[in-house]
């Protein structure tokens, strides 16, 4: 997958990152979210599955509602699994 999409191993530190939000500085847990060379195919395919999901599930007629609810639950939890840069909130989205 490194041929597909073209990551640099050889690059050190994140495509894209945000500035850490401190949630509890005295065990120095911060929001801070992140892509790097492994998680970019994984935010990727998550969304390229997600969305293929979500067009399977259009025959879906009972509590349609409720399944969307935990779907979109479900894939933020993935994205925010893949993008997590602080252990903590890794746990979370976990």
């Amino acid at each position: 997958t490194g041929m597909l999409f073209n990551i640099n191993n050889a690059a050190q530190g994140f495509i894209f990152d945000s500035k850490p939000i401190p949630w509890f500085p005295q065990v120095n847990v911060n929001y801070i979210m992140g892509a790097d060379g492994i998680s970019v195919p994984m935010l990727f395919l998550t969304g390229l599955l997600s969305f293929l999901s979500i067009i399977a599930s259009f025959g879906i007629k009972d509590r349609v509602k409720e399944y969307f609810a935990w779907f979109l639950l479900l894939e933020t939890g993935m994205m925010g699994t893949f993008s997590a840069l602080d252990f903590f909130l890794f746990y979370i989205f976990w």
